[in-house]
């Protein structure tokens, strides 16, 4: 009996091992193991459960140690009748046997696990153990570190002259590849390093052009910022004069306004242009 309990937790910390970290772990079952009350001891693991733990109660309680595993079931402030189990057959006590168990990061995600008294009724010594839970899956990360693809510069190609200049450079480097090997892939990747190459001599890569209303007013902008930040230095001085306060109040909505005439004009003009 022994060797085969042996068997089984070395079974589960192998798989335990082998899940991502990422992962998240739901094991239900009847693992037939007393893990007792002492959540002094094993933190974190188990909350105030039922009754005292035996042997196979501590080989779980230490598998679930080991893999940062929590026991729902006795997480929850409920009555013995909703933690327990199964009853045993000659004393009638009822202990708990049967374990619904997560990740301890998880544990939010578990909203409430109990027994249902109300197998009680259907001629058997088990009491079906109901967990609900509200998993939240969070979105996996983009891996960093990629560089971005960067796109050849194609408008370039609507002027006449680097329109020339881009066939004459493609054709001089054709020339140099004229003997291509019979094998597709590696003719393929000649002929694809000969473009890019006359790319990068004629039309080059696209840059990026950010566009903010407010570059095009940047000093305007500033003087109005300035003169509202001097009223509001001068009323600092003097907090009971109402004429310095009125100053910088002006000032504080002349900014704003003005601001707002800015960017609206702004993209304006910029819808013209691009209709045009």
């Amino acid at each position: 009996m022994k060797t085969l309990k042996n068997f089984f937790y070395s079974q589960l910390d192998t798989v335990l091992s082998e899940t991502p970290k990422e992962d998240k772990i739901i094991l239900p079952g009847d693992f037939n193991a007393r893990v007792g009350r002492d959540f002094d001891l094993w933190p974190g693991t188990i909350g105030k459960g039922v009754g005292k733990s035996n042997q196979n109660g501590i080989l779980l309680l230490t598998i679930c140690a080991v893999h940062n595993l929590a026991i729902t079931n006795t997480l929850f402030r409920q009555k013995n009748k909703f933690k327990t189990s199964w009853r045993h057959p000659q004393s009638n006590h009822w202990h708990l046997l049967d374990y619904v168990i997560v990740c301890a990061k998880d544990r939010r995600d578990v909203l409430l696990t109990r027994a249902m008294a109300s197998a009680d009724n259907c001629w058997t010594d088990q009491r079906l153990i109901q967990s609900t839970m509200a998993i939240k899956i969070t979105p996996q990360r983009r891996l960093q570190g990629r560089k971005p693809r960067h796109k050849m510069n194609t408008q370039a190609l609507q002027d006449p002259i680097k329109r020339d200049c881009f066939q004459m450079t493609l054709k001089d480097n054709s020339e140099l590849l004229s003997e291509f090997p019979d094998n597709i892939k590696e003719h393929w990747t000649k002929l694809k390093t000969s473009i890019i190459a006359a790319c990068e001599q004629t039309i080059g890569y696209q840059t990026k052009k950010h566009q903010d209303w407010f570059d095009e007013n940047d000093s305007e902008i500033e003087r109005m910022i300035d003169k509202k930040r001097k009223a509001f230095q001068i009323w600092q001085r003097d907090r009971n004069c109402a004429t310095k306060k009125k100053t910088y109040a002006n000032a504080k909505a002349e900014v704003q306004r003005r601001t707002r005439e800015l960017k609206n004009t702004w993209w304006i003009k910029k819808l013209k242009r691009s209709s045009t």
